[in-house]
C-alpha cells in the first residue's frame, strides 16, 4: 500500500497544481500548493532515495544554483557596494532629494517580491526532487491526471465562453470572452490542451505494446485519435494564435511517438488519422472565427509595444537584473501612457526577455546550460534504442511550452510551471525494464537428476 501511495504522489501534486494554480490571483490555492510542496520535498529529501540517474545531476545543480542567485539577491548591502551596482541611480537619487543617507539594500529592487518568486519555485521543484529521487510514479497515472484537468478544464471554458457573461470565470482579471477554463489566461489553458496531445499519443503507444490483439490495439488507436482531435478543438475555444500555430508540428510529432513499424497491422490506420487531425485542425480554426482576425492583432499590437519598452529597461538593467518578481513594478518606470487607462501589465510577455530583466547576465547563462542540457535530454530520448514514449512525449510537451515562453508567460502559473517539471522528470528518469509477456507465455521448467 505504502508503494502505491508514493506512486500517487506526484500524480496527485500535478493534478492539484492544473486545478488550483491557473493564476497568481489563486491566492488561498497557490499557498496549499506550496505548503504540499514543503511536504513533498521533505519526505523526498529525507527518504531513502534510489539511485540518481547521471542525467539528472546537471539539472539538480542548476536548481541549487538559481535558488542560490535568488538568495543573494535578497542579502542586505552596505551603501557603498549597493551604490556600485548598474541601473540604481534613479533610486539612490530619490534618498538624495528626501535629504537622507542611503540605507543598506539588496540587489533585488523589490526584495519581497524576490521572495515570493522564490516561493513560487517550491512547486516545480517538489516534483522533481521527488521524481528524480524516490522514482516510484505512475506514468500512466501522471497522463490521467493531466487529461482528467484538461478535461475538466475544456468542460469549464464551454461554458464560459457559451454563457456570454462573467460568471463561470474565476478571477476578476482573466480574459474574459475566451475561455481560460481554471486558468486567468485563456492561453495558458491553450499550452495545456496542446501539451495533452504528445501524452495521449504515449499512452497510445504504450497501451499498443501491451495489447494482445489486433482488436485491441486498433480501438485503443481509436481512442488515442478521437481523443487528441477532441483535444486540438478545444484549442479553438481559447483562441490562442501562438498555440495555433504550435499545434501542427505537435501532433505531427505526437503522431510519431508509437513504433509503428512493430505492428504492421496497424499501419492502416495512420493515413485516417491523419486525415481526423487534420480536419481537427481546420476545425479549430472555424470555431475561433473572429477571435483570430481580432483579438488576436490587437494581442500582437500590444505585445510590440510591450517588448520595445522592454529593449530600454534591458539595456538599463541587463548586466545584473533587477530582481527575481519585480517586472510589474520597474516596468511602469519605462511604460509611458498620455492616458489614463484600466489595463497593466504584469509580465514582458517573453520569459527569456523577463529573465534576463530580473536576473541580468547570472541569469541569461544559467538560462542558456538549461537549454542546453533540455536539448541534449530531448533529442535523447528520442535518439534512444528502447525509446521511452513517456519521455518523447515530454520533449514534445516540454518543446511546446519553451516555444510558448517566447511570446508569452506560461510558466508563471503554479499550473504549466508544474507541468513542466513532470516533464524533466520524465526526461531523466528512465522507465523501468517491464517483465515481458514472453516470460509469462513460456515458464522455465527445472528438472532435477536423481
Amino acid at each position: 500500500m505504502t508503494a502505491k501511495w508514493r506512486s500517487a504522489a506526484v500524480p496527485a501534486m500535478l493534478l492539484l497544481a492544473l486545478l488550483l494554480g491557473g493564476s497568481a490571483q489563486a491566492v488561498w490555492g497557490n499557498l496549499l500548493l506550496r505548503l504540499l510542496a514543503i511536504v513533498l520535498l521533505c519526505r523526498a529529501l529525507t527518504a531513502r532515495p534510489a539511485a540518481s540517474p547521471p542525467e539528472a545531476r546537471p539539472l539538480l545543480l542548476m536548481i541549487c544554483a538559481a535558488t542560490g542567485l535568488i538568495l543573494l539577491q535578497i542579502v542586505p548591502l552596505p551603501p557603498v557596494v549597493w551604490g556600485q551596482i548598474p541601473g540604481r541611480d534613479f533610486v539612490a537619487h530619490g534618498f538624495t532629494l528626501l535629504g537622507l543617507a542611503p540605507p543598506w539594500q539588496s540587489w533585488s529592487l523589490a526584495p519581497y517580491e524576490t521572495i515570493s518568486s522564490g516561493l513560487f519555485m517550491l512547486v516545480p521543484i517538489a516534483i522533481v526532487v521527488a521524481m528524480v529521487r524516490g522514482q516510484a510514479f505512475s506514468r500512466p497515472l501522471l497522463v490521467s491526471a493531466l487529461l482528467v484537468a484538461a478535461v475538466a478544464g475544456a468542460g469549464l471554458a464551454l461554458l464560459q465562453v457559451g454563457s456570454g457573461t462573467e460568471r463561470w470565470y474565476l478571477y476578476r482579471y482573466s480574459s474574459f470572452g475566451a475561455g481560460p477554463g481554471f486558468f486567468a489566461n485563456s492561453n495558458h489553458m491553450a499550452i495545456l490542451l496542446l501539451a495533452c496531445v504528445p501524452f495521449i499519443g504515449a499512452l497510445v503507444a504504450d497501451r499498443v505494446e501491451q495489447a494482445r490483439d489486433a482488436k485491441a490495439r486498433n480501438l485503443i488507436i481509436i481512442a488515442g485519435v478521437v481523443g487528441g482531435a477532441m483535444a486540438l478543438m478545444a484549442v479553438g475555444l481559447t483562441g490562442s494564435l501562438a498555440v495555433l500555430l504550435l499545434a501542427g508540428p505537435v501532433a505531427l510529432m505526437s503522431a510519431l511517438i508509437p513504433r509503428w513499424a512493430r505492428f504492421a497491422a496497424v499501419r492502416r490506420w495512420l493515413k485516417p488519422a491523419a486525415l481526423v487531425i487534420l480536419a481537427a485542425s481546420l476545425l479549430v480554426v472555424a470555431i475561433s472565427g473572429d477571435r483570430l482576425s481580432d483579438r488576436n492583432l490587437q494581442s500582437v499590437s500590444t505585445r510590440s509595444t510591450i517588448w520595445s519598452n522592454n529593449a530600454l529597461l534591458l539595456a538599463d538593467q541587463g548586466l545584473v537584473g533587477t530582481g527575481g518578481g519585480t517586472f510589474p513594478a520597474i516596468y511602469r518606470k519605462y511604460e509611458a501612457k498620455p492616458v489614463a487607462e484600466r489595463t497593466f501589465v504584469n509580465h514582458a510577455h517573453n520569459d527569456y526577455l523577463e529573465v534576463a530583466i530580473e536576473f541580468g547576465l547570472p541569469g541569461m547563462i544559467l538560462l542558456a546550460l538549461f537549454l542546453g542540457w533540455w536539448w541534449r535530454r530531448a533529442a535523447g530520448a528520442w535518439r534512444a534504442s528502447e525509446a521511452d514514449p513517456y519521455a518523447k512525449a515530454a520533449a514534445v510537451a516540454s518543446a511546446a511550452v519553451l516555444l510558448h515562453s517566447i511570446v508569452d508567460f506560461p510558466l508563471r502559473t503554479a499550473a504549466i510551471a508544474a507541468l513542466f517539471a513532470v516533464c524533466l522528470g520524465l526526461l531523466v528518469v528512465k522507465r523501468s525494464r517491464e517483465r515481458s509477456s514472453e516470460g509469462d507465455l513460456w515458464p522455465t521448467r527445472h528438472m532435477s537428476l536423481d
